[in-house]
């Protein structure tokens, strides 16, 4: 999984550092603007607005640490099976 709602978590902080996304506040809620370019032209376009909440954020965040545990298990006891002969 590595899109949180809409946002590519894996990049996030590249395209956050290269200008290319950006959060921001509105009143209570919280606003991702994506920028996004024709890829004929290289024109800028406009940009990709996702809403998003820290909740959601979080819940995301829980899903993954859940699947991330699972994964150690599994690791786990496969790494015990390969010692067996």
């Amino acid at each position: 999984m590595s899109n949180v709602s809409g946002i590519n978590i894996l990049n996030y902080g590249e395209f956050k550092a290269s200008g290319l996304l950006s959060i921001v506040k509105v009143g209570n809620a919280f606003v991702v603007s994506v920028k996004r370019f024709n890829v004929e032209t290289g024109n800028e376009e406009e940009p990709q607005v996702i809403a998003i909440s820290i909740d959601q954020i979080k819940e995301s965040r829980e899903n993954l640490l859940l699947q991330i545990s699972g994964l150690d298990k599994i690791i786990s006891d496969m790494e015990l099976l390969k010692e067996k002969p």
